[in-house]
């Protein structure tokens, strides 16, 4: 009849299986949402990958680092400036270790008692380049040995690589986590190793030059071989040193990346930064005495430099 309420028919429960198959959609996504929310952070990429921001950084010619100067067009670059820029290193920066600018992929603790500086976290190279007043001081060094060189030992002269580009050494920088002194980076953009495929390598005290990737090669081959800390630069190896010349017996030259002196790593389990009472303060200090010592006949530590038969050799006092 017109204007009776008819009741609703009630509606049928859903049956156990719908209820059951909802709730567990309800979980997943809830479940779903806090692994977002939590734990999926973004990555970022590591290496291959470079910042790169002074002009021509990216060529692979390199700088032309056999001119006293750098290229006219890097003068813009090099400024007053003590900031960085996108994860790159101005020249006036002396931190040790890649800036916290760039991408960090978070890396394993070593184990207790395992050398840290050995298991550096990965990340992107960075292009710095060296000081100006460094790249001079170098150079200067340099024509020495080289004039020293061409004149009496031709054969070791022509050893002599030419330059690295400055991503081989920043690949080489992120392999090893740590920043190379601007001195190396400046000798590596003039020389890059030495190549030689029957005379002795030129290098100083009786070792041989390496390239920027060579260095992180035995870099990480030492720290394969010797990957426990003691706490003290006395032992025969720690991940924080940067070894930049060998003499194929087992030994290398290193310097210290905290520190800044050259020292000595040997083959019968020992490092030392003594020569003889003298100590080296830096590389460029290096160059220095080695240049000193072909021109004046005098030594580097207890080491002294001659020509014999077109070759440099290394005499010990």
């Amino acid at each position: 009849m017109r204007g009776e309420h008819t009741p609703r028919k009630p509606r049928r429960p859903l049956p156990r299986w719908a209820v059951a198959g909802l709730a567990l959609a309800v979980v997943a996504g809830l479940g779903q949402w806090f692994v977002y929310a939590v734990f999926d952070k973004a990555e970022v990429p590591s290496a291959p990958g470079y910042e790169c921001e002074y002009p021509g950084c990216g060529s692979e010619a390199g700088f032309d680092e056999w001119d006293e100067d750098l290229p006219g067009d890097l003068t813009a670059w090099y400024g007053s400036s003590a900031e960085s820029i996108d994860g790159v290193v101005s020249p006036e920066e002396v931190a040790v270790g890649i800036p916290e600018a760039v991408g960090v992929d978070t890396a394993l603790a070593p184990p207790a008692g395992a050398d840290a500086d050995c298991a550096p976290q990965k990340r992107r190279p960075v292009v710095a380049a060296p000081a100006k007043k460094t790249v001079r001081q170098v150079n200067r060094q340099w024509r020495r040995i080289e004039k020293w060189l061409a004149a009496n030992a031709p054969e070791s002269y022509a050893t002599l690589a030419g330059p690295a580009t400055p991503k081989m050494i920043a690949k080489a920088e992120a392999t090893m986590g740590l920043r190379f002194p601007d001195a190396l980076r400046a000798s590596l953009l003039r020389h890059n190793g030495t190549v030689s495929d029957e005379t002795w390598g030129f290098g100083f005290m009786a070792e041989v030059l390496m390239t920027a990737d060579g260095i992180a090669t035995t870099w990480q081959e030492l720290c394969e071989s010797e990957n426990v800390d003691y706490g003290d630069r006395d032992d025969w190896w720690d991940g924080r040193m940067i070894p930049f010349s060998v003499n194929g017996g087992g030994d290398s030259l290193v310097i210290d990346s905290v520190v800044g002196d050259v020292g000595q790593t040997d083959h019968e389990g020992t490092m030392s930064f003594d020569w003889e009472g003298v100590t080296i303060g830096s590389y460029l200090e290096l160059l220095r005495l080695t240049a000193d010592a072909l021109e004046k006949g005098g030594q580097v530590g207890y080491w002294k430099p001659k020509a014999v038969g077109g070759e440099v050799e290394w005499d010990v006092l």
